[in-house]
């Protein structure tokens, strides 16, 4: 029993057992209703993510990502969404010029689409803050990070989770 790795065993039966057949049924069930497939797809990205499962996350990311480019356009809020979900797996899985391209699409995207001072488009700005850090170049992160953290101050007050979250950044 010592040096077994449960966290692992239990994470590979998730995937093997919930989150695969999952998406075969998806796939195969749900091809005449693309958005919520992408809905669906987008689900259970997020799900392998907070999971930790960053190699199996990426295949329903990107799927989700194409059917919402296909049937919403690029400027959607589900649309960028999903832009902004797939540069952040990609950061986290330390692939940043891929992150980058991402990131940069999904802000601005939402700057045109929501205007700079909706939540979604602050949130992008923390993301870009967080891959500059991460890339070492540290005064572009921190123009990123204040402007986040301006924008939720203004717009949802000193409290509120968002703003919490982004003094910490």
């Amino acid at each position: 029993v010592a040096g077994a790795d449960f966290t692992g065993l239990a994470l590979d039966s998730l995937r093997e057992q919930i989150l695969e057949p999952t998406l075969q049924t998806i796939d195969q069930e749900l091809m005449d209703v693309p958005l919520v497939r992408a809905q669906l797809l987008q689900s259970i990205a997020v799900t392998a993510k907070e999971l930790g499962l960053l190699e199996f996350e990426n295949t329903p990311q990107r799927t989700a990502l194409e059917l919402r480019r296909e049937e919403l356009g690029d400027g959607h809020r589900l649309t960028l969404e999903s832009i902004s979900s797939l540069g952040v797996l990609l950061e986290d899985r330390g692939e940043f010029d891929e992150a980058d391209s991402y990131l940069r699409e999904a802000l601005a995207g939402r700057q045109q689409a929501l205007g700079g001072e909706d939540v979604d488009t602050l949130a992008s700005f923390a993301s870009l803050g967080s891959l500059r850090r991460q890339q070492g170049l540290l005064d572009e992160a921190e123009e990123y990070l204040t402007g986040a953290l301006e924008g939720y101050r203004r717009v949802a007050g000193n409290l509120d989770p968002s703003t919490l979250l982004s003094i910490s950044h």
